[in-house]
């Protein structure tokens, strides 16, 4: 699923933006801390979310509402963490199934962790959605419109083989 932005002209201005990672074709259980991405080897940019709000460049926003889609129904220990950043990854260590492994340096430059519980998730037909609101204020620079996003397995987590993960973000903007 390719990215995609809304806005409603009202003030303060309301943006969403959604990007889907689809995991690799294995069922390989995830251990707490594994990155959620979509190649066991080499991550890739289909391995993150890049949220492109396409706001003014060089604005501040406010990210508000968090919203995670599994496309799977198990909810067995389904424990996330989103860690937002304003830079696209460039760094090695998110492959899908492996420990996070980020520098201190890299891990500076995070603007926020959106957790998302194992107790939270709705039943829906096309798998489980949860909801968090957060209230993480960011700014992007000239260059760029894009909040990017990793996800990382916070307990042990058995995946569906091919299962896609969504995210929905919500922000505003004066």
């Amino acid at each position: 699923m390719a990215a995609n932005s809304n806005t409603i002209n009202t003030f303060p201005r309301v943006w969403e933006a959604q990007d889907s990672v689809t995991r690799p074709a294995n069922a390989t259980q995830y251990a707490a801390g594994d990155a959620v991405s979509d190649n066991a080897t080499t991550a890739t940019s289909a391995g993150y979310f890049a949220l492109d709000f396409k706001t003014k460049f060089g604005a501040g926003i406010t990210l508000t509402d968090f919203t995670l889609h599994k496309s799977d129904h198990d909810v067995t220990s389904a424990a996330f963490a989103l860690l937002l950043f304003t830079e696209a990854p460039a760094f090695a260590g998110w492959e899908d199934n492996a420990p996070l492994a980020i520098t201190d340096a890299e891990m500076q430059e995070c603007k926020g962790v959106v957790p998302f519980s194992a107790d939270d998730w709705t039943n829906v037909v096309t798998g489980d959605v949860q909801t968090v609101s957060r209230t993480i204020g960011v700014v992007l620079d000239s260059a760029d419109t894009k909040v990017y996003g990793i996800l990382v397995a916070a307990d042990t987590y058995t995946p569906a083989s091919g299962e896609v993960f969504t995210v929905t973000a919500h922000a505003l903007q004066d």
